[in-house]
């Protein structure tokens, strides 16, 4: 309803509906849908690369998203392919913080953090 309610009032290119998308996108991987979640998810990235300026935070916040649900889809080639977009391998623990779980999914991308 609230991605609904912001198509209808805001403009085409308003960044609160990729935000709406997003949260959306959200709800169906929390919900274990993550076909309907890579959907969006892709429709979120290709909306904010359209609308941001190229090195815009929120686009490589969506790739970083879109790249957890293809590690949840066991796309991990495509997890990985889209993290060496966002963050390349030589630069990984120098200026980013890349956290692993048990399971070897990512816990936390620090896109742009400084270690300490």
């Amino acid at each position: 309803e609230v991605l609904d309610f912001r198509k209808r009032v805001l403009l085409p290119d308003h960044p609160d509906i990729a935000s709406a998308m997003s949260d959306l996108a959200l709800t169906y991987s929390n919900l274990g849908q993550h076909q309907d979640a890579l959907k969006l998810k892709a429709e979120v990235l290709d909306f904010r690369k359209r609308v941001l300026p190229p090195d815009h935070p929120d686009i490589a916040s969506a790739m970083k998203n879109l790249a957890l649900t293809y590690s949840n889809l066991g796309q991990h080639q495509d997890a990985r392919n889209l993290t060496l977009q966002i963050c390349p391998s030589s630069d990984l623990g120098r200026h980013h913080d890349v956290r692993r779980t048990g399971d070897g999914k990512h816990a936390r991308y620090g896109v742009g953090a400084r270690k300490n």
